[in-house]
């Protein structure tokens, strides 16, 4: 993990490969925790049978609970010292790329494209491609808006 002392410091990585977060497991638990926490209970996240009979394959993960790991796998990548708060800002492009099957291991290949200090926070924009264990190419794509505060009095 890049640990930075300040947001000064993080800020002048823009352009830079942030580096690559550790692997998680995608579980059918997990699976089918978000399925109920989120109402999507579409069969082809839960009915294993059905999925290895009508698909071939183990059921597919949701995307947005890949796009839930992104605060897990962005924190395994780096991590600012000065850091008093952080804020999810949104997102600009989010794309999924290919299906992910429960008990795939996934990690992330974090960027900081674009970084500006403002009044009183950062605001930092990454390009975030999530590669799934045995697949080629990136299975999901996601540039984020992150918002972060420190106490600015020393920039």
């Amino acid at each position: 993990m890049r640990q930075f002392s300040r947001l000064s410091d993080f800020e002048k990585q823009k352009g830079e490969i942030l580096g690559t977060s550790k692997w998680v497991t995608v579980s059918q638990e997990m699976m089918t925790e978000f399925a109920r926490l989120t109402g999507d209970e579409q069969w082809i996240h839960l009915d294993r049978k059905r999925t290895l009979s009508e698909l071939g394959s183990e059921p597919f993960a949701h995307g947005f609970l890949l796009v839930s790991l992104l605060p897990q796998l962005q924190g395994d990548v780096f991590e600012i010292l000065s850091l008093t708060r952080a804020i999810n800002f949104g997102a600009n492009k989010i794309r999924f790329l290919k299906p992910v099957t429960a008990g795939t291991r996934v990690r992330a290949k974090v960027k900081l494209k674009r970084a500006s200090i403002d009044k009183n926070f950062l605001r930092a924009i990454f390009e975030t491609e999530f590669e799934a264990d045995g697949t080629e190419g990136p299975v999901m794509f996601a540039e984020t808006i992150a918002l972060f505060y420190e106490d600015m009095e020393d920039l």
